[in-house]
């Protein structure tokens, strides 16, 4: 640390021939400008007080014959004197020395502050030898303070409030301080540092060693460090040490000329390469580092690539240490906090963070940082600002209980509060940006990079030779008073069932959002997802586009657009024109389009049926012709690019299995990925997904700052509910706070998939002993709704004894009694009845039967078969005589059933664990587990 008087000017010199009228009349120019000892220096600042003693100002003496005067000094590092007398006076672990001009050095004795009526400063160093008082211009500002110097003097504003907080008179070439008083609201860091205690630093620098804390005081980073023997739990917990190996004995000369690496787990992270060439590059002989992309890129650049012998970590011990280094940090972080392990990444980023701005002794105790910038960061711009009078946290994990509850190390001092009004923020480290949270996805989107990966550009190969294969396109000029639409690359890679890569995909899809209605397109009506359309419709409007990016146009032409001859990705009537394209072709097959499910397609014969229910580009073909079925294959294969994926098992995120019982319908793969998103991998998991009596409202706890992520995890949830009957009522519960959520709200959006986290091969179970006779349960739980007393709807359908359909829906109305919300109920299941009625008659199944739907409530029961309208049922007359319509046509038969027997009791409130397991046992939902 370089501190004291460095390099001083010739404003003072050693001529014996001074005037006595005034300092200012010394002429520098024609003096020389020797090299001071401090004692020399002593000598001539004490002339310089001789000479303006009629202008000193006494109010600024301390104590009674020690120097009054302070001095403004830019070559000081830190505020300076020899009054032993100081306020809060401490001794740090570490004595910093005060190294001046010519090379002598001074002890600092102890640290502490200032206080009189008119100077008020701390963080000052006792130097017993100095006989000055300097001022620091660096430290001042560092708090946020501006010095204005001028030829009468100078003025310190608080760079916050723009108040002049303190002046200083021009004495010779020299600032002598009059005045200086710190507003309370105007602290920074470097005061909050002067008195933290070594512990507090330990615990801010992510639990560094006590020897490199040492060394960043002794360099001036952290002002003073008050010292005290402590014991840290968490690094006894997350640095327990194994056997060391022998050391390494290569040495780089230079950075980057030597690359230690290793890999622990998928976390890439994007670096930059600080202009530097790496010569050689060092790992273990893993297969990651084996890859001929990675040899290929080493080779490209010339850089030589050593690898260790197999099963010899220790010959790659500096990259296996740093690693432990990393590691150890983010565990004695996570335990001191007592966060779950899913917040290792923000763990790591803030310990990779600290260990490069912390000193190393195997560079000389300077930091990483500095070895590849070249200069050094403050530590003070990692704290920010922040009152010290702000509320506690709450517990971001309620439902999650800590290892212990009381608090093993505080990490927050008192300290006076930042200004609440200033309008500056700290300058952002170009180096915390690249950060690994800001990595790409597995599914990049960012199509405006200029160079996809090698996978997705063989895949924009193929798909421009579909686009101009199809006739997508022709090459002309732009039409007078028309516009061309933009265009761009979306690239995805499609996975299986287990996780595996499947393909990589890349689709040019146009910016159908810039189209003008009755101009580019006419009414669209949208039966499939616009981002996966097929290229096969045709278009009637005229469209233009402009020419794709990788697409070349031919020379010595004016530009070109695109006219599109058939629908693209990305059009608002792509949809529309690929499902037209695909009804007719597959009429021509003597297919017909079911009434009831327009995406379902059927066709009989006198060897049976044959089925395909489409969804945009993806179908499932099945029935008993197994040789129109393949007629159905050859005959699709000859009108469109068809691609047989072989045994159903994995369609829309929905995974098939088979055996002799029959076929089991799991979403294991899509609630992992759900639970890795909301980020509780690590959670504990629970019995039920909604507490039992639990009635969520919508003032309780505070609001969501951002509920993008609870939009995103409910609405999962909604198509997890496909497969997932158990978890019906909870997410039609927690659905209902999309508009306005609160904390209590995705607390039991958590729960939820804690519960899946535990039940994850859950799945429907379709029997092939079940017979195919329909039956309904219907129930309604009356009044439950807390907010507005509406009551709950839920009924499920068995074909056989195999659920096929069921749900869970709030009342539109509110019911008067039990009996009413149970006979709205009972019309809901009644509508649902015959939409499965009309369409297992298209499957080939025989219902002309009456269906049973049992009902625990006999009053709504007797309505439905009393022809006379009450007063207590006339302003439900509709559902009455709709009811009592079907069961007068002989559609549906009335069945009483217990309470403890209705099935769909499930699907109105929340359970006991008993109770619950129960029913979805009863329903089917059972255990699938891989094989």
């Amino acid at each position: 640390m370089r501190a004291g008087i460095l390099q001083r000017s010739a404003a003072l010199t050693a001529s014996e021939s001074v005037p006595s009228s005034d300092a200012a009349s010394f002429d520098p120019v024609s003096l020389t400008t020797p090299t001071y000892s401090i004692a020399d220096l002593q000598a001539l600042f004490s002339q310089v007080q001789a000479l303006s003693s009629s202008a000193s100002n006494s109010a600024l003496s301390v104590t009674p014959g020690i120097s009054s005067e302070w001095f403004l000094d830019s070559a000081c590092c830190n505020h300076m004197t020899d009054n032993p007398h100081l306020a809060s006076a401490h001794t740090p672990p570490v004595l910093p020395t005060i190294t001046t001009a010519d090379g002598s050095a001074m002890t600092v004795s102890h640290v502490g502050s200032i206080s009189t009526p008119n100077l008020s400063i701390s963080d000052v160093f006792c130097v017993p030898k100095l006989h000055l008082n300097l001022l620091s211009v660096g430290q001042l500002t560092e708090l946020g303070l501006n010095l204005f110097f001028s030829s009468r003097g100078c003025l310190v504003q608080d760079s916050r409030t723009g108040q002049i907080v303190g002046s200083a008179r021009k004495v010779g070439r020299l600032f002598e301080l009059t005045s200086l008083h710190f507003p309370s609201s105007s602290v920074s860091a470097p005061v909050i540092a002067a008195s933290a205690s070594i512990e507090l630093w330990h615990s801010r620098l992510c639990h560094v060693s006590l020897p490199r804390i040492q060394t960043l005081v002794s360099r001036g980073l952290l002002g003073s460090v008050s010292s005290s023997p402590f014991d840290c739990m968490p690094c006894q917990l997350g640095k327990q040490p194994a056997l060391p190996f022998n050391n390494s004995e290569s040495i780089a000369s230079a950075t980057f000329d030597l690359i230690h690496s290793d890999v622990w787990g998928p976390s890439p992270v994007p670096t930059t390469q600080y202009s530097k060439a790496i010569k050689v590059f060092r790992s273990d002989n893993a297969r990651e580092y084996r890859q001929t992309d990675f040899s290929t890129i080493l080779k490209h650049y010339g850089t030589i690539f050593h690898t260790s012998c197999a099963g010899t970590s220790q010959q790659n011990g500096r990259a296996e240490r740093k690693l432990r280094h990393i590691l150890d940090t983010v565990r004695a972080l996570t335990n001191a906090a007592s966060t779950p392990a899913s917040f290792w990444g923000e763990a790591a980023l803030i310990a990779v963070y600290t260990i490069n701005r912390c000193p190393s002794p195997v560079i000389q105790n300077t930091t990483p940082y500095e070895a590849v910038v070249w200069h050094s960061s403050k530590l003070q711009s990692t704290q920010g600002n922040s009152d010290s009078q702000a509320d506690p946290l709450p517990n971001l994990f309620p439902e999650i209980p800590s290892p212990s509850a009381e608090s093993v190390n505080p990490i927050s001092d008192e300290s006076p509060p930042a200004d609440p009004s200033s309008d500056e923020s700290p300058t952002a480290d170009p180096t915390f940006d690249e950060s690994p949270l800001s990595a790409p996805t597995a599914n990049p989107v960012n199509t405006t990079a200029p160079e996809p990966r090698r996978s997705h550009r063989q895949a924009m190969k193929e798909e421009l030779d579909a686009l101009l294969k199809t006739g997508t396109w022709d090459l002309v000029d732009l039409s007078a008073g028309k516009s061309a639409i933009g265009c761009k690359w979306v690239y995805k890679i499609k996975t299986r069932s287990d996780g595996t890569v499947d393909r990589y995909k890349a689709r040019l899809v146009a910016k159908g959002f810039t189209q003008e209605y009755d101009i580019d397109y006419e009414e669209t009506f949208a039966l499939m997802d616009v981002k996966n359309a097929f290229l096969n419709g045709e278009l009637t409007e005229e469209v233009y586009m402009q020419v794709p990016p990788g697409f070349s146009q031919p020379l010595g032409f004016s530009p070109k657009v695109c006219r599109l001859r058939r629908a693209l990705y990305g059009l608002k009537q792509a949809p529309r024109a690929w499902f037209a394209k695909f009804s007719s072709t597959i009429s021509q097959h003597g297919f017909s389009a079911s009434s009831y499910d327009s995406a379902l397609f059927f066709r009989r014969s006198d060897h049976g049926i044959t089925l395909l229910l489409l969804y945009v580009d993806d179908m499932i073909i099945t029935g008993d012709d197994v040789q129109g079925i393949q007629d159905l294959k050859r005959f699709l294969g000859q009108h469109f690019e068809m691609k047989d994926l072989g045994h159903l098992s994995y369609f829309l995120g929905l995974e098939v299995s088979s055996s002799s019982n029959g076929y089991y319908l799991t979403q294991a793969k899509y609630t992992s990925d759900l639970i890795s998103r909301a980020g509780i991998t690590d959670s504990k998991i629970i019995d039920t997904p909604i507490e039992y009596n639990n009635r969520l409202n919508t003032h309780d706890r505070e609001p969501l700052p951002d509920a993008t992520l609870y939009r995103q995890l409910v609405g999962s949830l909604v198509y997890l509910t496909v497969t997932r009957l158990d978890i019906s009522y909870a997410v039609h519960i927690v659905s209902q706070f999309m508009a306005a959520p609160r904390s209590l709200h995705y607390a039991a959006v958590l729960r939820i998939l804690r519960y899946l986290k535990g039940t994850l091969f859950h799945g429907l179970h379709f029997s092939s002993q079940s017979s195919l006779t329909l039956q309904a349960y219907s129930d309604a739980d009356w009044a439950g709704d807390p907010t507005d007393r509406r009551s709950t709807t839920g009924y499920c359908f068995l074909l056989g004894d195999s659920l096929i359909s069921w749900r869970s829906k709030k009342q539109s109305v509110v019911a008067r009694s039990s009996t009413e919300a149970e006979y709205r109920a009972l019309a809901d299941t009644t509508a649902e009845l015959l939409w499965l009625r009309w369409l297992l008659q298209d499957l080939g199944i025989d219902c002309s039967t009456a269906v049973p739907i049992h009902c625990d409530n006999r009053s709504a029961i007797q309505i439905a078969h009393n022809d006379v309208f009450h007063e207590r049922t006339k302003h439900i007359e509709i559902d009455c005589h709709f009811v009592r319509h079907h069961l007068l046509q002989g559609t549906l038969q009335l069945r009483s059933v217990s309470s403890q027997d209705q099935l769909a009791d499930i699907f109105t409130k929340p359970m006991p664990p008993g109770r619950f397991r129960d029913l979805i046992s009863k329903l089917k939902l059972v255990s699938v587990h891989p094989t």
